[in-house]
């Protein structure tokens, strides 16, 4: 109730520009939403390819130690 007052006591102008600030802060807070769902995306991949990386890497120390062997 006393926001809607003070928005009424405002000249348009005024609350025109308001309203267009509360507009483009909406839309940073989307794009900051987008980009930690990106983040946190990149993130699983990341660890999956770390994960098969390092299987690979035990594959290929079994590897040299049969060839040592013989």
């Amino acid at each position: 109730m006393v926001l809607e007052e003070v928005v009424a006591s405002l000249p348009l102008e005024v609350v025109d520009k308001l309203l267009g600030f509360i507009t483009f802060l909406k839309a940073i807070g989307i794009l900051f939403a987008l980009y930690l769902v990106v983040m946190i995306v990149k993130a699983v991949l990341t660890f999956k390819t770390n994960k098969i990386i390092k299987n690979i890497s035990e594959d290929i120390k079994k590897i040299k130690r049969k060839l040592k062997i013989r």
